[in-house]
């Protein structure tokens, strides 16, 4: 029996059935999808040695499957956006904290999809980036600033036996973009040590804190 955790507002059903009915193709939609490497988690830890920056220990988990991203992928029609990640083995759901990751030819969103606690539903939240002056402090960490957007056309659906996540979301949302760029990542902290995944084909970036992004996927 197909196991599947979903939060769902009531303005948002009849688009996400649509937009998931639909994800593989349509005459009235551009869609993108791009598998990703697996066995690719990675791990970090911190430590306060030396002063004051202290330093970061970094380490390959290939076991993890749980974590493991090995696809994403796009639709972009007229009225909605829906995107999907799909993992190794996600039978396991944990205290992760999951992002969608946007760029789009106005702003940046990111889209954070999280279970705060064991047993508790799985909830789905839009924020829109600000930019702000470019500012690195001594220990060369930046600053990045979200602010929440109200979205009641947003849903998500975490479908454990089919190893997928699956956000969609009224365009309008995002200001109705003519395209978008799309990335996905996920970790989780366990034992004093995070560890994480993101898409990220061989030609990107994986170290990207917000990122790697597929393609221009534009509005079908």
């Amino acid at each position: 029996m197909m196991r599947v955790w979903v939060l769902r507002s009531t303005a948002a059903t009849a688009l996400a059935t649509l937009a998931l009915a639909l994800m593989g193709s349509s005459a009235s939609a551009e869609t993108w999808r791009q598998p990703e490497r697996s066995g690719d988690v990675g791990t970090y830890s911190y430590s306060p040695d030396p002063a004051p920056c202290g330093s970061l220990s970094e380490s390959a988990a290939p076991s993890n499957v749980t974590l493991d991203i090995v696809s994403l992928a796009v639709r972009h029609d007229k009225d909605t956006v829906a995107l999907r990640a799909r993992f190794r083995d996600l039978t396991t759901w944990a205290n992760r904290g999951l992002s969608f990751d946007l760029q789009t030819d106005g702003k940046a969103f990111e889209i954070q999809v999280d279970r705060p606690r064991k047993g508790a539903p799985v909830a789905a939240a839009l924020y829109e980036g600000r930019k702000i002056p470019d500012q690195t402090e001594e220990c060369g960490l930046s600053v990045e600033i979200i602010e929440g957007r109200p979205c009641r056309e947003l849903s998500v659906e975490v479908a454990p036996d089919q190893d997928r996540v699956t956000v969609v979301m009224a365009r309008q949302c995002i200001h109705k973009p003519r395209w978008i760029r799309a990335g996905v990542h996920n970790e989780v902290y366990r034992h004093g040590t995070w560890f994480w995944d993101a898409w990220a084909p061989r030609d990107t970036d994986a170290e990207a804190l917000i990122g790697p992004f597929g393609p221009k996927v534009r509005r079908g």
